[in-house]
């Protein structure tokens, strides 16, 4: 027979909330920062499957951006006008909010700028930049963000380059390690190598792979691209970016960020190398996929794109190469829900989780806190 628990530790008014996080991700992480700003006394637990975490948080490209000029005008095509404003105010927000969260310095931060390079005898480049910049003109005061320049080093001239000075660059992995060390001083608890696998909604438990219970307040679910192992019909499917770094390159001229693709191709300098990832939209069958890897057909593409782009360097090879897992949807919004009383949930960050896991993990917090406030 199971012993209960009496009135008197029920009705303790001083007892720590006890929260779990599934997921040491972005969102997890951001989610556990505000939890310990809050004036509430809750004893933090971050439930994180692999050593550092998995997913994308520490292998995506390193992009602090919040969508190329021709990635908007799709955003609007699917959302509308409405709706993709409030998207990208959401990322650009996120972006500012991941900045006081961590210094510039502890991520290798960079504000480089980011410009999107586009065909011109496909594209009305002038349509484009004047359709984009309405777009974004009530998130940045009105001010021109987009523009098209001129690069010496890109000797192809059938692309336009289109700039924006607003966007970055940083270090994924320091983020993490940046954020968990800010965490750990502030008492969060982190469990790495625990791979839930149940949720008992009911009793407010959950179960791992090898069977040990947790047993839990208040849970957040902060899984992503994985959230359906644990919630069935959550509405996100996991898709597989495969990122390449080539071997160091002399006299490498580039930096900053690059999309090509409507964003689905993305490159940038890391000191002298060139970081190069995407095109999962020309390998749909190989890519919708949750599984790690990496496939010779993407890596060819994405080698010959890059020569195509850079040509200075016909040299260039491959050195490095890694997958990270994304969560998508039938759009680009965040979902972030609370299940019941007790359990909460933030997935389908849509490929921006660097823009919007900070505020998406304020967000969930928040809702969290104010249910504690509430009783």
């Amino acid at each position: 027979m199971s012993k209960s628990i009496s009135f008197w530790q029920k009705h303790d008014n001083n007892k720590a909330c006890k929260v779990y996080i599934i997921g040491g991700g972005l969102v997890g992480l951001s989610a556990a920062h505000f939890l310990c700003r809050s004036d509430k006394n809750i004893e933090i637990h971050i439930l994180e499957r692999d050593e550092i975490c998995g997913g994308a948080s520490i292998r995506n490209a390193g992009f602090a951006c919040f969508g190329s000029p021709t990635e908007i005008i799709e955003d609007v095509n699917l959302h509308g006008a409405e709706k993709t404003r409030r998207l990208i105010q959401k990322r650009w927000d996120g972006l500012q909010l991941l900045l006081k969260m961590v210094g510039e310095d502890d991520i290798d931060y960079y504000q480089n700028g980011a410009y999107e390079l586009i065909e011109r005898e496909k594209e009305d480049i002038k349509g484009i930049i004047m359709e984009a910049n309405a777009i974004v003109s009530d998130v940045f005061s009105n001010k021109q963000v987009f523009s098209e320049v001129q690069l010496p080093w890109l000797s192809n001239n059938r692309y336009a380059c289109l700039y924006n000075h607003l966007e970055g660059q940083l270090n994924p992995y320091k983020l993490v390690k940046a954020l968990q060390q800010k965490l750990k001083i502030k008492g969060v608890q982190f469990h790495f190598n625990v791979d839930i696998e149940h949720i008992n909604f009911d009793t407010n438990q959950c179960h791992d792979v090898c069977g040990k219970r947790y047993d839990f307040d208040k849970l957040i679910i902060a899984t992503n691209a994985y959230t359906k192992d644990l919630l069935p019909m959550a509405d996100v499917m996991p898709v597989r970016n495969q990122v390449y770094v080539t071997n160091v390159i002399e006299n490498l001229e580039m930096k900053g960020c690059f999309h090509v693709d409507k964003g689905y191709i993305y490159f940038r300098n890391v000191g002298n190398r060139v970081l190069i990832g995407g095109a999962r939209n020309q390998f749909p069958e190989t890519e919708e996929t949750k599984e790690f890897g990496n496939t010779e057909a993407l890596e060819t593409y994405l080698l010959h794109q890059l020569r195509d782009l850079i040509p200075n360097h016909k040299s260039i090879k491959f050195e490095y190469k890694w997958s990270g897992i994304l969560g998508v949807g039938k759009d680009k919004n965040p979902i972030i829900r609370k299940i019941n009383d007790y359990a909460y949930a933030a997935y389908k960050m849509g490929g921006m989780g660097v823009a919007i896991g900070s505020i998406v993990g304020k967000e969930i917090s928040d809702m969290l806190i104010q249910d504690i406030q509430n009783g």
